[in-house]
């Protein structure tokens, strides 16, 4: 580890040498670093279990791009992602007090990015390797950099440019499965596959417009006996692709989807529409749900709308009002033995925005959700905004065994009343503040206050009765160079 960074710096101090060797190949660094504080009050939504909770998070960043003429370009992003304080165990030896004596893999260096790419003609480019990838507004897929660590891919990726479009066909590999931990010896995996047409130079009135068709696809693994444990009230138990479901979700899919991305601005009104469709087939394996038997057929059917429209007064200190609707589908009663459906209606999000859609506590995440909102954001000054959100959420389907992706602090579990809907509601105030050689401050006061889905959560659903208002203080530093 010492090594590396030792040569990182290294190569930070000489960047300047290598600006151009004699094969005229040029580096370029960037690099930033985070660091961000919050402070949970109540993250329970419990009167039995009220403490508090506060945690410093730390990120780093280092990308070095190497570039070779207009046709060859590598990049490499080094990142270190930290919770302060959590890798050491102190000795309490009278010799040796505060002396650090243990570490752990927060400590490590890992590679999030590290991608060639090559322009084959002047429309044509080819990328392989691990990467981010973004589709238009997020609603499908974003790389979350809100999170420690941004969602990462590897695969490969052809982009025709023109210039009235751009035209993307990806190839991820999500996952390979090998022997061990009731994985059998041949080779399962996860794939997707999907086309990503963008129009560009657009008016105003039309400054997104994506279309994308996808096929995911994973292979049915049977496990051993025992080593399967789906959650009852998850969202999504078996069969969500962004590994939601866990290691062990391994029900074969074969599915299809399509999605629509459209937004733009004119004369002051601001618009945004998103929707997706998902359909296909799937197969579970012995043991994936209590109930169900070896080989069990079951049909996908999905669906998302996310909507949002404006105002915007940029005349008046830059005020914007916007009202927004958010809806995906469902299940009543999923795979729930002999007496559920074998059609899996809850809607996997796969990779998409999480911090940016639903709210800016993170509490509520899309996937049988339904929930309207409405925000208001002003600028006093150029580097200064501030505003408010405020957003009503409930499950898109209720029953004896659909869930809701509703968490605590550390993204903790809260399981709520399978037979309500109501969720709860949440409000925000946010500020944000640019300032001079690339630092910016954030910071937001969040409250949801629970209903009668959490209120009402009895038994193995809840660890007390969860109608306490959850809150939330975040502050946010950052540094780019």
């Amino acid at each position: 580890m010492r090594k590396m960074l030792l040569a990182i710096a290294a190569f930070a101090g000489a960047q300047g040498a290598f600006a151009a060797t004699a094969d005229d190949v040029e580096f370029k660094m960037n690099a930033e670093l985070r660091a961000r504080y919050e402070n949970w009050m109540t993250p329970s939504a419990s009167s039995s279990n009220s403490e508090s909770k506060a945690s410093v998070k730390g990120r780093a960043k280092l990308n070095v791009t190497a570039r070779k003429g207009e046709r060859y370009q590598m990049m490499v992003s080094l990142l270190h992602s930290s919770l302060y304080g959590e890798s050491f165990s102190y000795n309490t030896d009278q010799a040796n007090a505060g002396i650090p004596n243990n570490g752990s893999a927060d400590r490590d260096v890992i590679i999030s990015r590290a991608w060639g790419w090559w322009k084959a003609t002047d429309n044509l480019n080819i990328k392989v390797g691990r990467f981010g990838i973004d589709l238009a507004d997020g609603s499908v897929f974003s790389d979350n950099d809100w999170e420690q660590v941004p969602a990462t891919h590897e695969g490969l990726v052809i982009n025709y440019d023109m210039d009235f479009a751009k035209i993307s066909l990806y190839a991820i590999k999500n996952r390979m499965y090998g022997a061990g931990n009731g994985f059998p010896a041949w080779d399962p995996q996860q794939n997707m596959y999907f086309v990503s047409f963008d129009l560009k130079n657009l008016p105003e009135v039309l400054k997104t417009a994506n279309i994308h068709i996808m096929q995911v696809s994973r292979d049915q693994v049977a496990q051993s006996a025992g080593s399967v444990n789906a959650a009852p009230n998850s969202a999504t138990p078996v069969v969500g692709f962004d590994g939601s479901g866990g290691v062990n979700s391994l029900a074969g899919v074969n599915e299809q989807r399509a999605g629509l991305a459209l937004g733009g601005e004119v004369a002051g009104i601001m618009y945004k529409l998103d929707g997706a469709y998902v359909t296909g087939t799937g197969k579970l394996s012995a043991g994936n749900i209590p109930g169900t038997t070896s080989g069990t057929d079951y049909t996908i059917s999905q669906s998302m709308i996310d909507a949002l429209l404006g105002y915007h007064l940029p005349d008046l200190i830059g005020m914007k009002v916007a009202v927004g609707y958010h809806t995906d589908s469902g299940s009543g009663n999923q795979f729930n033995g002999t007496q559920g459906s074998k059609t899996l209606g809850t809607y996997d999000p796969l990779f998409y925005d999480r911090h940016t859609n639903g709210g800016l506590m993170d509490v509520v995440r899309w996937g049988n959700l339904t929930y309207y909102d409405a925000t208001l954001a002003v600028m006093p000054m150029d580097d200064l905004e501030v505003g408010l959100g405020y957003y009503v959420f409930s499950r898109s389907a209720s029953g004896s065994n659909s869930g809701a992706n509703v968490f605590g602090a550390n993204y903790a579990d809260l399981r709520g009343s399978l037979s309500d809907s109501a969720i709860g509601s949440e409000l925000d105030a946010f500020v944000n503040k640019s300032y001079e050689s690339n630092f910016k401050i954030a910071g937001h006061f969040g409250m949801f206050m629970p209903d009668s889905y959490l209120k009402n959560a009895t038994g193995a659903n809840a660890g007390g009765r969860q109608d306490q208002t959850i809150m939330q203080l975040m502050l946010q530093g950052t540094m780019t160079f």
